[in-house]
Parts: structure tokens; C-alpha cells; sequence
């Protein structure tokens, strides 16, 4: 059944893609606060999307779903937190010796995303996609 999901998940993500792309821009060119909460709020789809479209064959499509999605709402959640803790005011909360939101950059758009990407290339393919007789294959026998 998840695999008649692939085109249509191909789909989705090239739309996302079609989207996102033009609205970066737009609030780039916008600037201010409403430009930098629209980038906040849209360039985190971009990673999911990419993941999507460039999964082969031989991927698991509930792993693809699950790591794609985990990645946007991880770098989603980073990204708004933020911006969220940034209007808090004064930056007077300090976990483990930094500010609250170094800390929240750290962890949600840089340990998460540098474990999560790594993982997930690895659990996405199936122990059979590296055949004998896979031209690709460089191993010598």
C-alpha cells in the first residue's frame, strides 16, 4: 500500500519545493520581522522535500515519511523557537552556561538535524540495494 504513496509523495514535494523556493526569496527581499518569521516559518521544508525527492528505489516509503518528517519538524520547531525566545526579551534564561536560544540553535538546527541526516541515510536502505551484480558496486571480489 505505501509504495502507490511514492508518486504522489514525489509530487508533494516538488510542489513544496515549487512553493518554498519563491517564498524564500520573497521574504529575503522583504526583510524586517515579517520576512524573517516568513523564513523561519517555510525554510525548513526544503530539507524534507529534497530528501523526498531524491529517495530511490530501493527506500522504504514508512522510513521516508518518518525521517522526512522528523527532519522538518525538528529544524521547524529550532527555527520558530527561536524567534519565539528571541521577543521573549532580555535573554536573561541561561541553560548549561548559554542563552536560551544558542542553546535551543545547538541542539534543534544543529545536533538533531547532524545525528537525524546521518541515521536516516543509513536506516532508509535496505540491506539487499547493493547487489553483486549492481553495476555501481566498486567492491572487488
Amino acid at each position: 500500500m505505501w509504495q502507490n504513496w511514492r508518486p504522489t509523495m514525489k509530487r508533494l514535494a516538488r510542489s513544496v519545493l515549487g512553493v518554498a523556493a519563491p517564498t524564500i526569496l520573497l521574504a529575503l527581499v522583504i526583510g524586517g520581522t515579517a520576512g524573517t518569521w516568513l523564513f523561519a516559518a517555510v525554510s525548513p521544508l526544503v530539507p524534507g522535500a529534497l530528501i523526498v525527492i531524491g529517495a530511490g528505489g530501493q527506500v522504504r516509503t514508512r522510513r521516508l515519511v518518518a525521517i522526512a518528517l522528523a527532519l522538518t519538524l525538528s529544524l521547524e520547531a529550532g527555527m520558530l523557537g527561536i524567534l519565539g525566545l528571541d521577543r521573549l526579551g532580555d535573554g536573561a534564561a541561561v541553560w548549561l552556561g548559554l542563552p536560551a536560544g544558542t542553546l535551543l540553535m545547538l541542539v534543534a538546527l544543529g545536533l538533531v538535524p547532524l545525528v537525524l541526516i546521518p541515521w536516516a541515510h543509513a536506516a532508509l536502505f535496505d540491506d539487499a540495494s547493493a547487489r553483486a551484480n549492481d553495476p555501481t558496486d566498486r567492491r572487488q571480489p
